[in-house]
C-alpha cells in the first residue's frame, strides 16, 4: 500500500478528492495498519478476485495469476480473504456480507482453527485502501480522457466504499 501512497503524494489528490476526505481515509489506513500485524505462517496470493478462480471439468477449483504472491507480509491468510470481498465489493452484481460470511465459516472449517471474522473485514478494508491509492496513480498517470473518466469513477468509488465498510465493521463486527 506504501508503495502506491508514496506516488500518490506527490499529485494534487485533493483535485480529486476532498481533503477531509483523504484525512479520514489515512486515519481508517492507520487503524488497519494496527489490526493486521506483520508476519503470518500462510502464503499469500494477493489478487484472489474472482476472475482469478477456475472452475474444472473435474469440479475442482484452480486459483490463477500468481504475479502478486508472496508479498503481502500483514496476516496474509487475512488479506487474501479479505480480497474476496474487498475486491468483488465494486462489481454490479457484488458479494453480498451474507455470502462472504459463509465463506468465511467454510474457510474456519477447511483451515481447521477459527477464521477472525474482524480480522478478515479488515482485510477486505485493506485491499480496498491499495485500490484507492493505486486508483489515485493511474488517475494521474493517464493522459486519456475516458481512462481519466475511468479512473476518476473508480477512485470516487472505492474511497466512498472504505467509508461504507468501516462503518459495516465499526457497527457490526
Amino acid at each position: 500500500m506504501a508503495r502506491y501512497k508514496n506516488k500518490a503524494k506527490n499529485y494534487p489528490i485533493d483535485k480529486l478528492v476532498k481533503k477531509e476526505q483523504i484525512s479520514e481515509i489515512e486515519k481508517i489506513e492507520k487503524l488497519m495498519r494496527k489490526k493486521l500485524v506483520p508476519g503470518g505462517s500462510v502464503s499469500t496470493h494477493n489478487d484472489l478476485i474472482f476472475e482469478n478462480l477456475r472452475l474444472g471439468r473435474d469440479g475442482k477449483v484452480y486459483l490463477l495469476d500468481f504475479e502478486y504472491a508472496g508479498f503481502n507480509i500483514r496476516d496474509g491468510l487475512y488479506y487474501d480473504l479479505g480480497i474476496i470481498f474487498g475486491g468483488n465489493l465494486f462489481y454490479k452484481n457484488s458479494i453480498t456480507f451474507e455470502i462472504y460470511n459463509q465463506i468465511l465459516k467454510k474457510a474456519s472449517r477447511i483451515y481447521g482453527r477459527k477464521i477472525d471474522p474482524y480480522k478478515a473485514y479488515c482485510g477486505a478494508l485493506t485491499n480496498i485502501l491499495i485500490m484507492f491509492w493505486w486508483g489515485v496513480v493511474r488517475y494521474f498517470s493517464v493522459i486519456g480522457r475516458e481512462e481519466k473518466r475511468y479512473f476518476r469513477g473508480y477512485v470516487l468509488e472505492r474511497a466512498k466504499g472504505i467509508g461504507f465498510l468501516y462503518d459495516y465493521i465499526v457497527k457490526n463486527i
